[in-house]
């Protein structure tokens, strides 16, 4: 709907009138702006779930004290802050940082600001990392039970915002993050209640590390040094990672991280994986990096063991160097061996 007919609408004062309780707006065209924005004459809505595309939240004339759910296209540090402040029920938020914001009024104009009903949480910010550590280092969200973050270096403003907000994530997504070896290992120790795990990151040595820990910790009765389990109450991971051709993925470790329950001392399951998705996305050029990036034929029957056991195991291939093999990487491999021994045996 174009704004010069919006503007023409007006809002009744009429007790029990209809209320506005979705606003979805949108500016065509591209770009964003702060003028010819949406206000209503005689009335100020107040709507509960809000989609902004194109326009500033300074040029949407609502009651944001009613707002529930918000999901909008950009949203500046200090606006973001702002929609904190003025919105308190809000429950959902959805929105990314622009690249232009460079700005950094938050260092005079705020202290931390505490929201106690914001649980959903989906933020981008891949331009600048500053940005996020500048957010998070000004609220405290104890509430928050789900983020999916896009960002490349969040880990330590991260762990500040859990430890302030004392929150319990249940639901975690990571994308485009680039972890150290013990960034993103320290971060995931501060989330036991993590139910739902969604990483995508990019760095081989932080990979085999943390696969090694998920078999290491596998059964109880593993307890780190401070007497935590790790992500004891994982039910489903979902891994994607670009693999590097001169790097073996650990494909080897995989398979501990599915103990029997009848292991040596009996030995129990240490959390109820059910679910693993593991994304294959490789950049190979030659057959001689192929054949390192494929999963060994000694770990093949083993990981066919898990799926025979029940469990949700699926290795999807979404390499376009290897899009003629289909999305089945585990076929694939088994496929791949069983050709290379005919081969061999001509």
């Amino acid at each position: 709907m174009s704004h010069h007919i919006w503007s023409r609408l007006e809002g009744s004062t009429f007790v029990g009138a209809p209320k506005l309780d979705t606003l979805r707006i949108r500016l065509d065209g591209g770009g964003h702006t702060s003028e010819a924005g949406f206000k209503l004459a005689h009335s100020r809505p107040s709507p509960s779930k809000v989609t902004i595309r194109g326009f500033h939240v300074d040029a949407i004339h609502i009651d944001w004290s009613a707002v529930t759910r918000l999901d909008v296209d950009y949203l500046s540090v200090a606006d973001c802050v702002n929609i904190l402040r003025h919105a308190p029920r809000l429950e959902q938020l959805q929105n990314e940082i622009p690249a232009n914001d460079h700005n950094d009024p938050l260092e005079e104009r705020y202290n931390t600001t505490t929201h106690t009903m914001l649980h959903t949480w989906d933020l981008r910010c891949l331009i600048d990392p500053a940005q996020i550590q500048i957010l998070f280092d000004r609220l405290t969200l104890p509430s928050l039970k789900s983020m999916s973050l896009a960002a490349s270096k969040p880990f330590n403003s991260l762990k500040r915002l859990i430890t302030r907000s004392s929150c319990h994530l249940t639901h975690f997504k990571l994308a485009n993050a680039f972890a150290g070896n013990r960034e993103l290992i320290s971060l995931l120790w501060m989330m036991p209640d993590i139910v739902d795990l969604h990483l995508g990151i990019s760095h081989y040595s932080c990979t085999q590390e943390l696969f090694e820990l998920l078999g290491n910790t596998a059964v109880l009765p593993y307890r780190s040094d401070e007497g935590i389990a790790f992500l004891p109450r994982l039910e489903k991971f979902h891994f994607g990672n670009e693999w590097q051709p001169n790097a073996r993925p650990p494909w080897s470790l995989i398979p501990a991280w599915f103990p029997h329950p009848h292991t040596e001392l009996n030995l129990q399951p240490c959390r109820p994986l059910s679910s693993v998705h593991i994304r294959v996305d490789v950049k190979i050029t030659s057959l001689s990096e192929l054949e390192i990036c494929v999963i060994e034929r000694d770990t093949i029957p083993k990981l066919l063991d898990v799926v025979q056991r029940g469990h949700d195991l699926a290795i999807v291939n979404t390499s376009r160097y290897l899009k003629e093999w289909g999305r089945d990487f585990l076929g694939f491999c088994q496929e791949y061996h069983d050709r290379h021994d005919d081969n061999s045996g001509t």
